[in-house]
């Protein structure tokens, strides 16, 4: 408001009018920065859980960073406002799941059955296989130590022995979870970790000294599509952890 507004009025109405156009200018300013925040929710949701089998969504995902919503938030004139950033518990979608999941096979849980695999029933049982990533893009395992697949076994579905692979699993929520010993000759398998429940990504990963090195989407349980590993590989670039088209080993046809 200019001074010469305040020119032959009590002063009482001007300071009225002084507070209201001020809070009409928060408010707009509150209306922009939501209006960012819509259209890069969008932008997020296109590019992570809505990801198809197709080559051209497979190489956005590996070709554009993370999504880091706190920084992307400032760029678009939001600076100073707290909001949701990776590594909280608060996803920002109350009641509902993050990822998509896929079921296990038919055929997976008839086998379980009669083998008896084992299965973690709660989360105290799974925490000892969680994996987390740290400020260095490395991943950790539960103890805090490096996750290091060097000397992991894994058996493939006819016996044969993987070498320096380990199972591991992504729930809807993004957590991951991670076994260095596995597969036909073990009665631990992709089933074991969320005792036989859905996924949101299945496959075999290999680390040393925390660096990833290779992940692929073998799981004869839950057969996942390549929608499901890709969102593991947008959950991990999330994390900070790279992951590059060369580190990748995917199987499914779509």
């Amino acid at each position: 408001m200019l001074p010469d507004d305040l020119a032959g009025r009590p002063p009482a109405h001007a300071m009225k009018e002084a507070a209201e156009a001020t809070a009409a200018a928060v408010d707009h300013a509150a209306q922009g920065i939501a209006h960012s925040w819509r259209g890069l929710a969008d932008t997020v949701n296109s590019g992570v859980t809505t990801a198809t089998s197709e080559e051209a969504a497979a190489a956005f995902l590996l070709d554009t960073p993370a999504p880091n919503l706190r920084q992307a938030l400032e760029d678009n004139g939001a600076e100073g406002v707290e909001y949701w950033a990776p590594g909280t518990e608060d996803w920002g979608k109350p009641a509902a799941q993050r990822f998509d999941t896929v079921e296990m096979e038919d055929a997976a849980i008839e086998a379980d059955s009669e083998t008896g695999v084992r299965y973690l029933d709660d989360e105290g049982d799974r925490q000892p296989f969680r994996l987390d990533a740290g400020d260095d893009g490395l991943l950790y395992d539960a103890k805090g130590e490096p996750f290091d697949t060097t000397g992991a076994e894994v058996f493939d579905r006819w016996g044969r022995l993987r070498p320096r692979r380990a199972l591991f699993v992504m729930d809807a929520d993004g957590s991951l979870y991670s076994s260095l010993f596995g597969g036909k000759r073990h009665k631990f398998q992709h089933s074991s970790f969320l005792a036989g429940g859905p996924v949101a990504g299945a496959g075999e990963i290999e680390a040393v000294n925390g660096e990833l090195r290779l992940l692929n989407d073998i799981s004869g349980h839950y057969m996942p599509g390549r929608h499901y590993t890709m969102q593991v590989v947008s959950r991990l670039r999330e994390l900070g952890v790279r992951v590059d088209s060369d580190q990748l080993r995917i199987t499914a046809p779509e």
